[in-house]
């Protein structure tokens, strides 16, 4: 909980810019991709769900619990984030989806992470599933400027939000 508290208000308006209006839904998923700026294979697993009621941190964002653990190939980065918020509905978007949270790497705490997914149909791989992950320091958030940042077109696996219609 403790880590929750720290956040500040420079970071839960960052997250709050990034996430509004994209849905209070649930994901699955994992597999693989390779991002888009490294050509790093990427690999992931992840568990949102939204707790459908408003967050204590923002009365704009819902409260959510679930995980993704993401695996950098190339530099062999480990992160790992504890999902505490997701965004309100968006009735235009149903395949989109965005979480957030306190994140390690490589064990180390100090970081945020926020993800978005699109589920362009079943089977993923074949429909065009979609990842983006954007890593930040705790202490120093800029939009513009990620510490870390992968995203890509599922090479292998499947993103499903739940409900999602095509």
């Amino acid at each position: 909980m403790k880590r929750i508290l720290s956040f500040g208000l420079v970071s839960l308006l960052l997250i709050s810019v990034l996430l509004v209006g994209t849905g209070c839904k649930n994901i699955t998923g994992g597999g693989w991709f390779i991002d888009w700026d490294s050509e790093n294979k990427i690999t992931f697993g992840i568990n949102g769900q939204s707790l459908d009621e408003p967050s204590d941190l923002d009365p704009q964002l819902c409260q959510a619990k679930g995980h993704i653990q993401l695996i950098d190939h190339g530099t062999g980065d480990r992160i790992h984030c504890t999902f505490i918020i997701t965004g309100f509905g968006e009735a235009s978007k149903p395949y989109l989806s965005n979480f957030g949270g306190p994140a390690t790497i490589n064990g180390e705490d100090g970081y945020i992470v926020v993800v978005e997914v699109h589920d362009m149909g079943e089977p993923g791989i074949q429909a065009g599933d979609l990842i983006g992950v954007l890593v930040f320091e705790e202490d120093n958030i800029d939009p513009q400027n990620p510490f870390k940042k992968y995203t890509g077109w599922l090479g292998g696996g499947n993103i499903q939000v739940h409900g999602a219609t095509y």
